[in-house]
């Protein structure tokens, strides 16, 4: 009976599985822990130091090491497929963020010359009927469509993107870096760990916003822009209006989080005693305590993967912009250059590092194999696929910003600031583009 019940006790990965007795069906417990059991501490010792039960186990072939089997590869094997998935998740916000760039301006453009065609024809069929007929019962015009659903999407985010850049471009970030950098160590260490917990709010609600946007525009309905039913155009253009303002303010405010959150580590790098600095590199180990000791499964792991592919992305457009910041106000020293790119190399480090060690453990308490970063990055290729089928309301970027938590159009909105207060010194646009290029 003993047997049968070491036989229907399997085994398990996990270290911290709790293995009930009770549930077993057909098997009485007490009968079989202590009925007809001969203790004797003498043949307890000789198995102990002779391991009979282990040495016929082995002679039969039915040894079994148990199974903690290839832990240790698996674990310093974690890295290897983290940073693959990171490099693919890093190019894919990267490609986010140059479609507003490339794409979304062209679209635009395109909308545009569309919407001066349609009114042009539309001008010349109104009077070209109008002197044919002159009983208006008898011509059987159709009505015209100034835009189109995707074509008014893309305007949309388009004057968002414009209108957000201007204003922020008109803020002098000047007055905040001095009245950050007044502050003391810690209200500094306080207040950037603030608005990283903000940023992340409100990036989820500025996503929210934007796609509750465009998805009011890509309702189907029974006319275009120019319909005869007055009522649903005005309930149209309404929902448009207001969710295009609670969308506009989302924006601005994620712009100005963003720009606080840069200013805040342009203090750290501009300080003398380096100690924010160091601050901010030993704040990364911080996540370890929040994240390792918890219970989490592939899907949870597949989120945080997304958020720390999205924070890296984060960094090394701040860093860029850093750089190219503080570069052009000591007149592109290279000397300059080189301790910038020390501390960055110091944080970006400490972040990487920080990801590894994370994973690793998480993975190895978890028992979650290392292969899984391969699914997640099919995952959201599969997600890119899906969208250049036609499988989402808007932009195929879209659906992917949502796995991982990117909101370009404030991330684009920095840059552009950047970009136009830096040159306003035309000579060193050269030096400034190489910068902008790698943000």
């Amino acid at each position: 009976m003993f047997n049968e019940f070491v036989q229907q006790s399997s085994e398990s990965d996990s270290d911290w599985e709790v293995r009930d007795p009770f549930k077993i069906k057909h098997i009485h417990l007490y009968f079989c822990l202590f009925s007809n059991v001969d203790f004797k501490f003498t043949r307890y010792l000789k198995e102990e130091v002779v391991q009979s039960i282990r040495k016929k186990q082995y002679e039969d072939g039915t040894s079994k090491c148990g199974p903690f089997t290839n832990r240790a590869y698996t674990f310093v094997t974690i890295p290897r497929y983290l940073e693959s998935f990171m490099v693919y998740g890093m190019l894919q916000c990267l490609d986010h963020l140059l479609v507003i760039y490339t794409f979304l301006p062209l679209r635009c453009f395109l909308a545009v010359l569309n919407l001066m065609l349609r009114i042009s024809s539309g001008i010349f069929q109104f009077f070209t009927y109008f002197n044919q007929y002159h009983d208006t019962s008898s011509s059987k015009t159709s009505r015209l469509t100034l835009l189109h659903n995707y074509e008014l999407r893309d305007l949309i985010k388009f004057s968002l993107l414009c209108i957000c850049t201007v204003i922020l471009t008109k803020y002098d970030s000047s007055m905040a870096y001095h009245e950050i950098r007044t502050q003391s160590v810690i209200k500094i260490y306080i207040f950037f760990n603030l608005l990283e917990v903000a940023d992340r709010l409100l990036s989820a609600v500025c996503q929210d916003a934007l796609d509750d946007l465009l998805f009011t525009i890509s309702k189907p309905r029974s006319d275009s822009v120019l319909s005869d039913d007055l009522e649903n155009s005005f309930i149209f253009w309404r929902d448009i209006v207001l969710q295009y303002c609670f969308a506009f303010f989302c924006l601005i405010a994620h712009c100005f989080l963003l720009l606080c959150q840069v200013t805040t580590l342009n203090v750290a790098f501009n300080s003398q005693n380096k100690s924010l600095i160091t601050v901010f590199i030993s704040n990364n180990f911080v996540e370890l305590k929040g994240n390792v000791f918890r219970k989490m499964g592939k899907t949870n792991l597949f989120q945080i993967a997304c958020a720390d592919v999205r924070e890296r992305f984060h960094y090394c457009v701040w860093f860029s912009i850093i750089v190219c910041r503080n570069m052009n106000e000591s007149g592109w020293n290279l000397d300059d250059l080189q301790t910038i790119l020390i501390d960055v190399t110091y944080i970006l480090l400490a972040e990487v590092a920080v990801d590894w060690i994370k994973h690793s453990f998480i993975t190895k308490f978890n028992v979650i194999p290392s292969n899984v970063y391969e699914e997640y990055t099919v995952s959201i290729a599969y997600d890119l696929l899906l969208c250049h089928q036609g499988k989402n309301t808007s932009d195929y970027s879209d659906l992917l910003s949502r796995r991982m938590g990117l909101t370009p159009i404030p991330l684009s909105c920095l840059i552009n600031a950047m970009l136009f207060q830096t040159i306003r010194n035309p000579s060193t646009l050269c030096l400034t583009l190489p910068f902008v290029v790698s943000a």
